[in-house]
């Protein structure tokens, strides 16, 4: 098969990397879901972020393994980042709670909870967000495929292409 320049353009654009930047919308709240879990990937979430943000409050469900840079991760995103709903992963390479909490304090973060569990996390932020809000989901691989994906009713669930 011969491939030519515009055989592999077109084969590019379609490729899609499922949970970086790709956009929900359930019970009129956007949600992003992105595996952004070190600085530079949090720096071009922060940029979308940005953009999307438009007078309204951005809620962040985050969780990151403990080999990542977690002090300048949540740096980044603390002053676009409303209400943190922060979650200890389900593996022993996790941050703990503690940690979470004394970084979040040393950063200056004061709207940060802590769970120990994802559905905790999940379920918290969920039942605070309104209509119109954004909510951000990032951070390490296990913080954005838990059981809430595949539970959400079709009916009220909309995806977006995923971002290239």
């Amino acid at each position: 098969i011969k491939v030519t320049l515009d055989n592999f353009i077109f084969a590019l654009k379609q490729a899609c990397m499922p949970a970086r930047q790709q956009q929900f919308i359930f019970n009129e709240v956007d949600i992003i879901l992105d595996i952004a879990h070190n600085p530079e990937s949090i720096k071009q979430l922060y940029l979308l972020l940005k953009q999307q943000k438009k007078n309204r409050k951005i809620s962040a469900i985050f969780g990151m393994l403990n080999d990542k840079d977690l002090t300048t991760s949540l740096n980044i995103m603390k002053e676009i980042v409303d209400n943190w709903y922060i979650s200890e992963l389900k593996t022993s390479r996790t941050y703990l709670i503690e940690q979470y909490q004394n970084i979040t304090e040393n950063l200056g973060i004061r709207t940060a909870r802590f769970y120990s569990s994802l559905n905790q996390a999940y379920e918290s932020a969920f039942a605070e967000v309104s209509k119109g809000d954004l909510v951000v989901i990032f951070g390490s691989f296990n913080i954005v495929l838990p059981e809430f994906f595949n539970q959400l009713d079709p009916i009220h669930f909309q995806t977006s292409e995923c971002q290239v």
